[in-house]
């Protein structure tokens, strides 16, 4: 259940991510199309610092991107992993190796000595 909701943030955190990344660009487009037309005059005093800024921002967001895919993709081969059977009782999952429903406590079957 915990695997469920970490991949669901996972999920989560790269979709805002991504639209970070969308608005960040509007917004460059804004003051290179836009502003010029207002009057903005172009100096290296405000572009540069402007530059390094966005491109910092977008980096670390792409960072972030790769990060929490890396992650989704780990969780999810983690899964496929792990063998799972179903209680008769209950029909909850439970590990393949176990012999008691930790849910019903139904005996799945005897330990083997």
């Amino acid at each position: 259940m915990r695997l469920k909701y970490y991949k669901i943030n996972v999920a989560l955190i790269i979709g805002f991510a991504i639209i970070i990344i969308f608005l960040l660009l509007k917004i460059d487009s804004i003051i290179h199309n836009n502003l010029y037309s207002y009057g903005l005059q172009f100096s290296y005093e405000w572009a540069n610092p402007y530059w390094l800024y966005l491109r910092l921002t977008l980096c670390l967001l792409f960072l972030l991107c790769i990060t929490s895919c890396s992650l989704f993709y780990l969780s999810s081969r983690e899964t496929k992993d792990f063998e799972y059977i179903r209680c008769p009782i209950c029909h909850k999952k439970i590990p393949k190796d176990s012999n008691i429903c930790p849910n019903c406590n139904y005996v799945i079957r005897e330990k083997q000595s």
